[in-house]
């Protein structure tokens, strides 16, 4: 799950299902720590516009998945971004899938 402290981010899908979980880390935050989980699919439009420190990941449910997002200001480096790995036992997510393909930055 990643995100930083500077952008915002508004999310959606063209086609596909996923299992979208944003989570906040925001220290100042009354919802530190907590998570919701969306299951997501383009047949059934939704936006997200998540602000900087609340963190998302994605479960891709079907076999294609068209994942938009846009940013309110340039992309972070990997160093000033914010990283929670996916089964991390402090937020214990539900995840809809045991063993997750992952991409190396999630491993």
């Amino acid at each position: 799950m990643h995100s930083d402290r500077v952008n915002y981010k508004l999310i959606y899908i063209t086609f596909g299902r996923m299992q979208f979980v944003v989570l906040d880390t925001r220290k100042d935050s009354a919802t530190h720590g907590n998570w919701m989980e969306f299951d997501v699919n383009y047949t059934e439009p939704r936006m997200f516009l998540l602000p900087p420190a609340v963190l998302n990941g994605h479960l891709v449910l079907s076999d294609h998945l068209v994942f938009n997002y846009k940013l309110s200001s340039h992309y972070a480096p990997i160093d000033q971004q914010i990283h929670v790995k996916y089964n991390d036992p402090l937020y214990r997510i539900p995840w809809k899938c045991k063993d997750p393909i992952l991409s190396d930055r999630d491993r």
